[in-house]
């Protein structure tokens, strides 16, 4: 089951900047850590593993290039499509048109 933990985090996640409130932790070590996600630009709430977080110290230090980039697979891209393109500040925005206009 897991247990959900309290933290005040800066992240950024595949829809940009966010601000990260809870953290689930499972149970097993076959499922990673979730973060909930306040995503900046649109105040929507999102989880997202940890594969698909980058913790910053603050988002200007993002905005210098100080954390590293997320790496989202080809699938998951293309199911995250629609919601990218709401989300103009998201790493994978111009990604994201390429893919629904092809």
């Amino acid at each position: 089951m897991g247990q959900i933990v309290p933290i005040e985090r800066n992240l950024m996640t595949p829809f940009g900047e966010a601000e990260a409130d809870f953290m689930w932790v499972p149970d097993s070590p076959d499922f990673p850590s979730e973060y909930q996600c306040w995503i900046l630009e649109t105040n929507e709430v999102w989880w997202f593993p940890q594969p698909l977080v980058r913790a910053v110290k603050s988002m200007s230090s993002h905005r210098r290039g100080l954390s590293s980039a997320i790496v989202m697979p080809d699938a998951l891209l293309k199911q995250y499509a629609p919601h990218l393109l709401r989300h103009k500040e998201s790493p994978f925005h111009e990604q994201a048109k390429k893919l629904l206009k092809a």
